[in-house]
């Protein structure tokens, strides 16, 4: 990565920029982020616990019209805040009530980010890296996966990059407008905030002072936290939080002691525990084919880094913050360190446009021993793939699945093996040739063409995995008629019949909440469609409606006495959960 003049100079913006060939290329790459992220949409199931739960808050949302309160199966669900969930409830009042509409907010979010990460790098670097890094990051499978699940991890990254975004930029100028793109990037945390709680404004400070640290620039650190910059960023979240305590007032406890403070303290108690080394490995699985690259990108821009421009420190600074900030807690997801695609993204374009340049020989080297490790990869891929094939029942062991997953994608792991025997054979080809850009539209083509090949097998898993199948298993319903959960929940149950059930239960934790089971803790009485479990025959006895009672494994002598009782019988809906239909005359 060479020098240029003047601390953000973007790389050979003045060619690039204007290049008869770049409004084809922008064209081609947003049309392949367009497919990656929009393409069958609401094709496949939601999945459990996070999408069924997800997609459910928000259509309780919008029946609901509550805006400040988001309720699951008619409970206050105060795990996270509003924002993400009054958009998948907008989007329901757009387009209806089904898989699709739950998801589009999320791959919204991915498609924007692609967007401000393009302008961005345009801005920094030129065109040619714009253009790279989008292809580059829409390519990547977590960011392709997270931008298609109804989950607030996407949405949440895109405020927190618009924000670090915004900080950096605001450094860029003098006056008036350096204080307007702060206050951007202080909306922007805000907004953040709003989708994910505290996290939003923290990595949003951390990141920006880190760097701010290594490029010596101690008064933008002052100017980061100034008070308008502080009043922009609690002004839009404490109107929230104020009202939301003033309806529940054991929420700032929840929220900021037990939601936030016991995450990064107590793995344990959100059974999310997992050792320090944990983002090293699910890195390497993120990137997928471009994490070949990374080896050789972080040695050879080391060696450079008295040449680094001032976005390269911003996109270390960045990465390295994410990672060490969320290994040091016990409680760990995937989706935390999701920011780092953008940072990653920039500085594999940077490698792949010094290459191209042909004037930096370790990113040329850096491209050329990718090409290989992409071939091998290939192969390791095809393998892999091929022992499943041919010892499935092994198979079930090593990959920690079920026999019935594994059946569903079988027939359509063939066109897996075929695809990366292919690509191998192009890529050992390409290696031949020493084409930088064939090795980048190689690298760029391998997941998306790998994931067309693949989606039978994806759709078939996903078909077997979901338990939604357990509605149109259920018998016809008389009018009226009540759902009751007993001792166990079934996640997919409130969305896709779109009622809440009755739950029977001793302290709520069949729900997938880490906040209801603390808010019926301290409930007295608890609310009317949830019945302890020591109160449960009589208040079976006490209903005159129509109850389809559902239960798993747990309750089923207490819904086999209940079907001997009413003299019907116990229907299995999906693996591990029953149902009796109480079909009681309803009183006068």
């Amino acid at each position: 990565m060479s020098q240029h003049p003047g601390p953000t100079h973007r790389t050979d913006a003045a060619e690039h920029g204007t290049s008869p060939w770049m409004p084809a290329a922008i064209a081609l790459v947003f049309l392949l982020a367009l497919a990656m992220l929009m393409a069958h949409l609401g094709r496949f199931p939601l999945m459990a616990p996070d999408e069924v739960r997800n997609a459910e808050v928000g259509r309780e949302m919008f029946v609901s019209g509550d805006w400040l309160v988001p309720t699951y199966n008619g409970l206050p669900y105060l795990d996270k805040p509003c924002f993400f969930f009054k958009c998948v409830a907008i989007s329901f009042e757009a387009f209806g009530v089904h898989e699709g509409a739950a998801r589009l907010p999320s791959a919204l979010s991915g498609l924007l980010l692609l967007v401000a990460m393009y302008l961005f790098a345009r801005r920094m670097y030129g065109g040619r890296v714009a253009v790279m890094a989008v292809a580059i990051v829409a390519t990547m499978p977590f960011f392709v996966v997270f931008s298609r699940l109804v989950i607030m991890d996407m949405m949440f990254t895109l405020f927190v990059s618009l924000a670090i975004f915004a900080g950096f930029l605001g450094e860029e100028h003098e006056g008036r407008r350096r204080m307007l793109w702060h206050l951007a990037g202080a909306a922007a945390a805000a907004l953040a905030t709003l989708v994910k709680g505290p996290v939003g404004f923290l990595l949003y400070w951390i990141v920006l002072t880190v760097f701010f640290v290594c490029d010596r620039r101690p008064r933008a650190i002052l100017r980061l936290f100034s008070p308008l910059n502080l009043v922009v960023l609690f002004g839009l979240v404490l109107p929230w939080f104020l009202l939301l305590s003033e309806r529940h007032p054991d929420f700032p406890h929840y929220g900021i002691v037990r939601e936030t403070f016991a995450r990064f303290t107590q793995g344990e108690v959100f059974r999310r525990r997992k050792p320090f080394y944990f983002y090293g490995p699910l890195i390497v699985g993120a990137c997928f084919v471009w994490s070949v690259l990374l080896p050789g990108a972080m040695a050879a821009a080391w060696k450079a880094r008295g040449n680094w421009m001032r976005a390269d420190r911003l996109c270390v600074a960045w990465a390295c913050a994410v990672v060490i900030f969320f290994s040091i807690p016990h409680s760990k997801q995937p989706g935390y360190i999701l920011s780092i695609m953008v940072p990653l993204g920039l500085l594999v374009a940077r490698v792949f446009a010094a290459a191209m340049e042909g004037t930096c020989a370790p990113a040329v080297n850096t491209v050329r021993r990718g090409t290989t490790a992409l071939a091998v990869l290939c192969l390791a891929l095809a393998g892999g793939i091929g022992s499943i094939m041919l010892f499935p029942a092994d198979a079930t062991h090593w990959l920690h699945c079920d026999r019935a997953d594994l059946d569903a994608m079988l027939p359509h792991l063939k066109s897996l093996v075929v695809t990366s025997v292919v690509f191998a054979g192009l890529a050992a080809f390409v290696r031949q040739r020493r084409s930088v850009c064939l090795a980048f539209l190689l690298f760029a083509a391998f997941f998306p063409v790998l994931a067309w090949a693949g989606f039978g097998g994806l759709e078939a898993y996903a078909e077997t995995r979901s338990k939604h199948s357990v509605v149109g298993r259920m018998p016809p319903l008389p009018p009226n008629t009540q759902l009751v959960s007993l001792q166990g929940f079934s996640l997919y149950l409130p969305f896709y019949m779109q009622r809440t059930l009755t739950l029977v239960t001793e302290k709520g934790k069949e729900l997938p909440s880490n906040y209801i089971p603390y808010y019926l803790s301290i409930t007295e009485p608890w609310p009317p469609n949830v019945v302890h479990l020591r109160d449960q025959d009589g208040w079976l006895a006490a209903q005159a409606r129509p109850l389809y009672v559902i239960g798993n494994k747990y309750s089923r002598a207490t819904l086999q006495r209940l079907a001997e009782e009413n003299q019907v019988e116990i229907r299995e809906l999906s693996h591990g959960y029953f149902g009796v239909l109480l079909d009681r005359a309803e009183e006068p």
